[in-house]
């Protein structure tokens, strides 16, 4: 049960327009030969109770983990760019 403990009240999904498919990306990034190809997941904790942003390097596999306190895509994008340029 995916959703066990989710209603309808509490549960909201939300379409990310310019979504593209995994399928999609340039091929040159399935090789993980390059540095600096990021990917990034976000990690929701039980009942939506906090989440953690995970952003890997896909060639070395060195990885960032960020203790969000909002999913919110502004500051979702804002710890993406700090993280990434303090690297």
């Amino acid at each position: 049960m995916a959703n066990e403990g989710a209603n309808e009240e509490t549960e909201k999904i939300v379409e990310v327009l310019s979504r593209k498919s995994i399928e999609q990306r340039p091929q040159i990034i399935n090789k993980r030969e390059r540095l600096g190809d990021i990917e990034v997941d976000l990690m929701m904790g039980k009942n939506h109770k906090g989440s953690l942003l995970v952003m890997t390097d896909r060639a070395s596999l060195f990885t960032r983990i960020r203790k969000m306190h909002s999913k919110n895509a502004d500051q979702m994008a804002e710890a993406i760019v700090e993280d990434t340029l303090s690297g």
